[in-house]
């Protein structure tokens, strides 16, 4: 099983990165999981990535290859439901459970994400209806047109409340949790062993490998 998480593609091209992901998942013959944050929706919008040169590419490398992306802070399940609704081999899942390990983004264990759903999706929409020029500059200004690359300290906040909310989903599910949206590879150990992950930024070129146990290998 091959995961990676925060490729944030945007709507011009896949980028070498993803590619050499979609690579190595059919040279293993397992589906590759996306662990959210796969596209920038928000701020993009979904018209944005509808025949977008990302959306040709990313269906034409994968040439029916089964692909599961589960959902993020700016790809919403719903929005990613119906930009691959006439392709089953691209399968759309809120999280994952496989084996032991349960996989999801993250986003939703940390405090902005129990109510800022209700504000994103709507304004997102609105703007890039009425004024997308405008609230791209914005988006960029705030930094909210993401890339795999983000800054050391905006992020460890992040990461330290994720790690605690996913150990305390492990005590009470008996999982092994690997997760995104922190931009940075964490792994929390017991006996030796990865039993809480933090999955590192796509352009790091690493991957989570293995169904049994957490292992980050280089693609």
């Amino acid at each position: 099983m091959i995961v990676i998480a925060d490729a944030h593609e945007n709507p011009g091209g896949l980028s070498q990165e993803f590619k050499k992901a979609i690579l190595c998942a059919r040279l293993d013959g397992s589906p590759l999981v996306c662990a959210g944050d796969t596209f920038n929706l928000i701020p993009y919008g979904l018209r944005a990535y509808r025949n977008s040169r990302t959306f040709n590419d990313l269906l034409s490398l994968l040439d029916d290859h089964q692909i599961i992306l589960l959902e993020g802070n700016h790809d919403p399940i719903h929005w990613l439901d119906r930009l691959f609704k006439d392709h089953p081999n691209v399968i759309i899942l809120k999280d994952l459970l496989i084996d032991d390990i349960y996989i999801a983004h993250g986003h939703r264990w940390g405090p902005l994400w129990s109510w800022l759903p209700f504000f994103a999706e709507p304004l997102n929409r609105y703007a890039n209806r009425y004024f997308p020029g405008t609230w791209y500059r914005f988006a960029k200004w705030a930094g909210w047109m993401p890339s795999a690359v983000q800054g050391e300290k905006r992020y460890h906040s992040v990461v330290l409340s994720l790690l605690v909310r996913a150990l305390r989903y492990r005590s009470e599910k008996i999982y092994k949790v690997a997760m995104g949206h922190s931009h940075k590879q964490y792994d929390v150990r017991e006996d030796g062993n990865i039993i809480v992950a933090s999955i590192p930024p796509l352009v790091t070129r690493t991957i989570l490998s293995g169904t049994d146990t957490l292992e980050f290998l280089s693609i």
